[in-house]
């Protein structure tokens, strides 16, 4: 069910607004208590799915917000799940209301204080804090950062960068990281024999 839900109803979602809205609401009726764990685990795959391979802003949106709202979810496995979901989903920046971010923002607040849940709390925030300005209260988001420069990225991003479709800035951060290690093996003095020999002993 789990292949079927990321490839078969992601597809269907990227394509179709109108039967993908429905399917979003049904697949967020299966995330709910009472439903196999293996259910609410591929619903929340298709969800993600859907996220990635669609264009429409109102299908990205629209399962952002779903997911934000899962964070209430009485189940840290849901939790957890959701959170993991809106790591990935927040780099689509452009799809995404500040409506929706700020919703996020206000439900992560007592995530970040959960001993169980409290690192992936922090990572969804730090995505949010690298494309957004938010209030003192971190509560709302006030506006959009202008677009990250490749030297802005990390390591930890390359993995979400490619999900999101953004091949071209990992390109440019390896070409970045092959010239600098150019430069830092010219700069380096060569290492004698006696100097070898002596490190060696």
């Amino acid at each position: 069910m789990s292949e079927y839900a990321a490839e078969g109803l992601g597809s269907i979602g990227a394509r179709i607004a109108v039967i993908a809205s429905r399917i979003i609401s049904w697949l967020f009726s299966l995330i709910k208590p009472g439903h196999k764990r293996e259910v609410q685990s591929a619903a929340i795959t298709a969800l993600t799915e859907m996220a990635y391979k669609t264009s429409n802003r109102k299908i990205v949106d629209k399962i952002v917000k779903g997911l934000a709202e899962a964070l209430d979810e009485p189940d840290d496995y849901i939790r957890e799940r959701a959170l993991r979901s809106l790591e990935r989903l927040i780099t689509k920046r452009d799809m995404i209301s500040k409506q929706t971010l700020s919703l996020t923002l206000k439900k992560l607040q007592p995530l970040l204080r959960d001993e169980k849940l409290k690192d992936t709390a922090n990572l969804v925030m730090e995505r949010i804090l690298k494309i957004a300005q938010v209030d003192e209260g971190m509560e709302e988001v006030l506006s959009y950062r202008e677009k990250l420069e490749v030297n802005q990225y990390d390591i930890d991003d390359i993995e979400t960068l490619i999900d999101s479709g953004k091949q071209e800035v990992v390109a440019e951060m390896a070409n970045i990281t092959r010239r600098f290690s150019r430069r830092l093996s010219r700069c380096s003095p060569p290492i004698t024999t006696q100097e070898g020999w002596m490190r060696s002993g």
